[in-house]
């Protein structure tokens, strides 16, 4: 029934007089025309005042993304661009108003890496994603931008978009290309003269009995100083080849049992001198990995040589590698310390390189060691985490395709 007809009804229900009725009816239908007309008035203005304001936040937005340098871009939840700056028009190649209602993915020139950033953009992770990308233009230098993704919520906290800082970074790659660079080349010229030292150094210890203890005593700090600065030479030598994508690697079935024994060997006179107790648990004779065995004695020896350098005296170094209780398919490596711990925050640095945290690695070295300890087990398509509660010490974790054992 139509409202006409129900207000009808009402109006014969409650006037019995036909003459009245008329008259009823109509004074009816006036007042709820003026009612409902002030109503359609007042949504009206309440719609205008809301649109303006949405205009004016549109407005402001627009003004302060303008004004940055940086590349900024607003995209729904399905990836639909709703908006960006002049700095991310300029890095796309393209203008907003051809962007809108389209994916991020879309009118971008073939090659550019910042196709990456739309992939990036999964909205169902909950959580800030960052990183490098490489824009590769008409310009015979890329441009180097670290992006990173927030999402965006309703009210009731659910995803409705995501919002992408592009920052350009290409002055502080160039800056890390250039510091790699010099750090190969001196390393590159050190090695010569520091092998020949090294070698005069073992020969007069060769001698050593026509030496008092005091001069025996020089020599030993010697010989140990010259081989932690041949240590530290290789490793930026490994870091430079690993650069250039020039380091052999290669992995084969191999026994996990004589690789934690090897490492141990080698490091037991630094967790004595140091006071540190260093246990390897010993690993199934049957356990084997996918590895390059002296490239994963290397990874071990780095993360146990930091664990015993951050353990004060009296402490404890524990190392052990079983199954993957995860992924059957992999075998899991761990190093544990009794030291002071990483802060929270400081997890996600630890393998960057040239960075050296004062609560963890040692500052003799220039910070690639764990750097250098990632490259290494990616390559083994392996994964490496750290795990830390400050004042309890750090667990170090990484991962190794599982292999069996050859069949002779």
């Amino acid at each position: 029934m139509s409202f006409g007809g129900i207000l009808k009804g009402l109006v014969e229900s409650a006037v019995k007089d036909p003459r009245d009725r008329v008259r009823a009816y109509e004074d009816a239908m006036k007042i709820m025309k003026q009612t409902m007309e002030q109503q359609i008035a007042e949504s009206t203005r309440a719609l205008a005042e809301e649109k303006a304001q949405v205009l004016r936040t549109r407005d402001r937005t627009e003004n302060v993304l303008s004004k940055v340098a940086d590349g900024k871009v607003i995209v729904d939840k399905d990836g639909k661009i709703l908006m960006m700056n002049p700095a991310a028009e300029e890095i796309a190649g393209i203008k907003m108003a051809e962007a809108v209602g389209k994916h991020i993915s879309e009118h971008l020139r073939p090659g550019e890496h910042f196709l990456t950033m739309s992939r990036d953009m999964d909205l169902t992770k909950g959580k800030l994603i960052s990183g490098d990308v490489e824009v590769k233009g008409d310009e015979a230098m890329g441009r180097a931008l670290r992006r990173s993704v927030a999402l965006l919520v309703d009210g009731d906290d659910r995803v409705v978009g995501a919002f992408s800082t592009l920052p350009e970074i290409t002055k502080y790659k160039e800056a890390q290309r250039m510091q790699e660079e010099f750090l190969s080349r001196i390393t590159h010229d050190l090695q010569s003269p520091l092998s020949s030292i090294t070698s005069a150094l073992e020969m007069l210890n060769d001698s050593a009995a026509k030496l008092d203890p005091v001069e025996n005593n020089f020599l030993d700090i010697s010989i140990r100083n010259s081989r932690r600065l041949s240590n530290m030479i290789k490793g930026i030598l490994d870091f430079s080849k690993l650069q250039a994508g020039k380091l052999d690697m290669h992995p084969v079935p191999a026994r996990v049992a004589p690789i934690l024994a090897e490492a141990e060997e080698g490091l037991l006179p630094l967790a004595s001198s140091k006071g540190v107790n260093l246990s390897i648990r010993p690993a199934d004779a049957g356990l084997w990995a996918l590895a390059d065995p002296p490239r994963i004695v290397q990874v071990l020896t780095n993360l146990i040589s930091n664990a015993i350098k951050a353990t004060p005296k009296g402490g404890s170094v524990v190392v052990a590698a079983a199954p993957d209780r995860q992924d059957p398919d992999s075998v899991v490596f761990g190093v544990r310390d009794t030291g002071h711990g990483i802060p929270r925050e400081d997890l996600d640095k630890v393998f960057e390189k040239f960075v050296q945290l004062s609560s963890y690695e040692t500052q003799e070295g220039v910070g690639l060691g764990l750097a250098i300890v990632n490259d290494f087990v990616k390559m083994h398509k392996g994964r490496i985490w750290a795990d830390s509660e400050p004042g309890k010490g750090t667990t170090f974790f990484f991962t190794l395709p599982r292999a069996e054992e050859p069949q002779i």
